[in-house]
């Protein structure tokens, strides 16, 4: 912001007086530094009270004093130094902006100020009057409420925020709201506030028409804030204007303003192809990065602001870098046009290069629906299926002789597999496909087993993994008995569950892809360790899990399961190919890390 040149005499009242007439209505940039009606400047140290003052203020053209409301006499708002502290919860400190002496109100106004909350939430806005101070008022004085004369002494409590119109911010949720002559209005709009500066001051500013009541447009730290509207800006509602503590909370403020209603300025629109991105260590990142001006919509230039990725360069409107060792980095990109500047944030996961799947290993089963005939065939919806290869199909080794299992969904919507597209699917939600892998003939079920699945689908929430038994087929409890990996879409997130169970804290993030083409899940199973380990998401490594309850009976079957359906997305799991080999020497485990 400008720097307000302090006014000295009579003159310079008039001459302010007459620009505010003379902008009404105009539509330009800025204003010169003696356009303020109101303005603070930083005072010596030390605290002073500022109520019936006007302490620090070199722009004052009303010519008022500080008034102060809500909160308790023992905690006056008070200054020190080039911020003022409201001292408590509930209290407000304003200055009036109504017409008075040469000084005519402007239609339009800005108000702006440097807002902190060492706790709670606060704001800055107007009010219609402001509400008086809380305190024991003594036998004599005048009731604030009725005007009469007390008989005795009363406690009275007001709060600050009483027939306030403005803004609040909330430095914990990061977040802005309108605040409507006493009650919240519309709903929260997200800003960008790190988490380190939660408690550091932040620069807000709200423009407003009070002859529609309409919030024009809001600035916060510079940047333009869309989703706040309110029409609840009127003349009426607009006499003060100042700062408030909200509920719970403990504001200062400083730079404060009012000044005639500036004009909308131009906010460029930074892009970042990717704002999240998987990489693996060693990878060459490339990410373009843009951003334009809406009005003319022509390019305008892009600064690397910051990151912490090492030796990253932003050259030629594309973001580069080799990503480092495994972890989560960040960088931000800017572009400014005039006094506005915005910014965009983009993440990078790094995660161990991936391991290839160990030599040595022996083939139990193996799924490919490529293997059969026909374009599409279902499965009959219970164990005892009918003749022909229907319980077999695709199975192109299968060591146990199992049969494809489906245990659990909806009848009128079974299993399918379709060659013609390379794919089996789970049915509908609650639906589960599985194999049995108990031992038979000469062959002997190891304890370290190899699980891969390639997905073809996987929306809402779907599993791979074990199941101890079986269950009624006409069931829709998919997970019961099941210990394996979970996957939800919509948190981006994976889970272990044991014997149907989900373990508090196994949660893990995970990248899905945009759109899923045979996105791989593999890990280790391993019956004596009681683990599944090495697990990796498309590539990626995502980690190890304890599982105490994992042995050779609760990994009677190994299979999928589309589990039940998200608020916003139908879980449906397709995939087209699926194996399970044993490492029949404990030795060959080591070559999976």
């Amino acid at each position: 912001m400008h720097v307000i040149e302090k006014c000295v005499g009579l003159s310079c009242v008039r001459s302010l007086a007459a620009l505010a007439l003379a902008v009404v209505g105009m539509s330009i940039l800025a204003y010169a530094d003696d356009a303020a009606i109101l303005s603070t400047v930083g005072a010596e140290s030390g605290w002073a009270a500022i109520e019936g003052t006007q302490l620090s203020l070199t722009a004052n053209l009303p010519g008022g004093t500080w008034l102060c409301g809500g909160g308790w006499e023992w905690a006056q708002p008070k200054q020190n130094g080039d911020s003022i502290a409201l001292g408590e919860e509930k209290a407000c400190a304003a200055l009036s902006v109504s017409s008075a002496g040469d000084y005519v109100k402007p239609t339009r106004l800005t108000i702006s100020a440097s807002i902190a909350h060492s706790q709670g939430t606060g704001g800055i806005g107007f009010w219609s009057s402001v509400p008086p101070r809380s305190r024991y008022y003594e036998a004599g004085e005048l009731d604030p409420e009725t005007g009469l004369e007390l008989t005795e002494e009363v406690k009275k409590y007001f709060l600050g925020y009483t027939g306030y119109t403005g803004l609040i911010f909330n430095p914990a949720a990061k977040t802005l709201q309108v605040y409507s002559d006493g009650s919240m209005q519309g709903s929260p709009v997200s800003v960008h506030v790190a988490d380190a500066d939660i408690k550091s001051y932040h620069h807000l500013s709200l423009t407003v028409d009070t002859s529609t009541g309409e919030l024009e447009f809001v600035l916060f730290d510079g940047k333009l804030v869309s989703g706040l509207t309110s029409s609840a800006f009127t003349d009426a509602n607009t006499s003060y204007a100042g700062c408030m503590s909200y509920e719970g909370g403990r504001t200062s403020f400083k730079d404060f303003k009012v000044e005639p209603g500036i004009q909308k300025p131009v906010d460029p629109v930074v892009e970042i192809a990717s704002d999240r991105l998987a990489a693996i260590s060693g990878d060459a990142v490339a990410i373009a990065v843009s951003a334009l001006n809406p009005e003319t919509e022509e390019p305008v230039g892009v600064l690397l602001e910051e990151t912490t990725c090492a030796g990253a360069t932003l050259d030629g409107g594309e973001f580069r870098w080799t990503a480092g060792a495994p972890g989560t980095y960040t960088f931000v990109v800017s572009a400014t046009i005039g006094s506005i500047t915005s910014r965009e944030t983009g993440t990078i996961v790094v995660y161990p290069v991936a391991p290839t799947a160990p030599a040595g290993m022996k083939t139990i089963l193996l799924a490919d629906p490529t293997q059969g005939s026909g374009d599409s065939k279902k499965y009959a919806g219970t164990r005892q299926v009918d003749a022909e290869d229907r319980t077999k199909w695709g199975l192109v080794t299968n060591l146990p002789d199992s049969e494809w299992i489906w245990n659990s969904g909806y009848d009128w919507a079974p299993p399918e597999v379709t060659w013609n597209l390379s794919e089996y699917t789970a049915g509908n939600e609650q639906g589960v496909v599985l194999l049995s892998l108990a031992g038979n003939g000469s062959y002997s079920k190891p304890h370290l087993l190899y699980v891969e699945v390639a997905f073809t689908t996987l929306s809402g929430r779907g599993g791979i993994g074990f199941w101890s038994r079986l269950r009624n087929s006409e069931g829709r409890a998919p997970v019961e008995g099941f210990t394996g990996l979970s996957f939800d879409r919509r948190q981006s997130t994976m889970t272990l569950y044991e014997d149907g169970v989900v373990v508090d804290g196994s949660g893990r993030t995970i990248e899905f892809p945009e759109g899923i083409s045979d996105c791989t899940i593999r890990f280790v199973a391993d019956t004596r360790a009681h683990a599944i380990r090495d697990i990796v998401f498309n590539g990626f490594v995502v980690g190890d899990y304890s599982v105490p309850s994992l042995t050779d009976d609760t990994t009677a079957y190994v299979g999928v399961a589309s589990h039940g359906n998200l608020p916003d997305q139908n879980s449906r799991l397709g995939f087209s190919s699926f194996r399970v080999d044993g490492l029949l020497s404990p030795g060959l485990s080591i070559l999976i890390r």
